[in-house]
């Protein structure tokens, strides 16, 4: 098992509540590479303004969907996406609090 931290914009955090909602997370197409590294089983902590927000299971491969949920950005609509879990972890946690007990960033 892995964990992966995803960084949600400042400038639009509401992606990081419609991809909670939808139990989705997707990337930009010049980030499909990274996210086909991603398994089932593996844990996607989520990072927003500074802090940790929440950590999920992730639920299935990469698969391409073009069916818009996030807003596009510069006519990128995050195709490539995995399901998430609903949150087993949910809490703000500073990352500088944690940075020091953080082997790889």
């Amino acid at each position: 098992m892995r964990y992966y931290i995803c960084v949600v914009s400042n400038r639009f955090p509401e992606n990081y509540q419609i991809g909670l909602t939808a139990n989705k997370w997707g990337v930009e197409t010049k980030y499909l590479n990274r996210i086909k590294e991603v398994r089932v089983g593996d844990k996607l902590i989520f990072a927003l303004g500074g802090k940790f927000r929440s950590i999920h299971e992730i639920r299935s491969g990469y698969h391409r969907d073009e069916s818009p949920l996030w807003p596009p950005k510069a006519g990128d609509v995050f195709p490539y996406r995995i399901d998430i879990s609903n949150p087993i972890m949910i809490g703000e946690v500073s990352i500088s609090e944690l940075a020091d007990q953080i082997s790889f960033m």
